[in-house]
């Protein structure tokens, strides 16, 4: 049923006006909640419990269509950047915060819940970005930008995240599905900040997460193919049409 409202939606998203996209978000909100699901294992002794309710998510497995829902209706505010970027918050923001809240059971008790919602909670923010158009390149003069703000903010709370449970594969692979973050818009004048990269270091097999301003090969960045990157969500494309005066860093996953 998500799905299929879902598609209605990604459909019908040029009819929709922002009132009626108002509305259908307050409809969907109470649905938004990340529910977990824990298998039954057939051979407890042979199976990780994290793993196979990773590969069968139960209900998210729907749920996670309406978080993209959710980026295609709070796209359509786009004339009107400071209600797009509050709407935004009011969806992220208790994500964000429970991400944070589950942190510490993850962390020291290993708790599979936890770092299950963990992994729930990351797919679904990313699928929230999933929902905005693709940013056109070369960007048009006037071009109104969507809340880029909230996007770092999101980055930096999965960081935080891929920082503390970087041992943990299915946090990892999260991360890399949920594709690119938008760019971090910072003034040209202002104090220079890291780029927030995560890449793969084939030698060692193990995922890595970077802060630098060039890549473990050399190259910059905004070098896509240094990283192998499978699936990019587009707003990376901002990164080649800067508009005056910004400078731009990324922060994506890799796989």
């Amino acid at each position: 049923m998500f799905y299929l409202f879902h598609r209605f939606i990604k459909e019908a998203r040029n009819e929709i006006s922002p009132d009626l996209a108002a509305s259908l978000l307050d409809s969907i909100r109470d649905l938004l909640a990340i529910q977990v699901d824990l298998p039954e294992l057939d051979s407890p002794e042979t199976q990780d419990l994290l793993t196979e309710a990773i590969k069968n998510p139960g209900i998210f497995d729907s749920q996670i269509y309406l978080f993209e829902t959710a980026g295609i209706l709070n796209s359509l505010f786009f004339k009107d950047p400071a209600q797009s970027e509050t709407l935004l918050r009011s969806i992220v923001k208790p994500l964000m915060g429970e991400l944070l809240s589950h942190l510490q059971a993850a962390k020291v008790s290993s708790d599979v819940t936890a770092t299950l919602k963990i992994h729930h909670i990351i797919m679904a923010l990313g699928n929230v970005a999933k929902g905005f158009p693709d940013l056109p390149s070369p960007l048009p003069e006037g071009y109104i930008l969507p809340p880029l703000e909230v996007f770092r903010e999101i980055g930096q709370t999965i960081l935080v995240c891929l920082e503390q449970l970087n041992v943990v594969k299915g946090v990892r692979d999260a991360v890399s599905l949920t594709g690119a973050w938008p760019p971090v818009l910072t003034p040209m004048n202002s104090h220079p900040t890291d780029t927030f990269c995560f890449c793969e270091d084939r030698r060692s097999n193990r995922k890595q997460h970077h802060l630098s301003d060039s890549s473990a090969d050399g190259e910059s960045p905004g070098a896509l193919g240094t990283f192998g990157t499978r699936r990019f969500h587009e707003l990376y494309r901002f990164a080649c049409a800067p508009p005056q005066g910004v400078s731009i860093q990324c922060w994506w996953g890799s796989r």
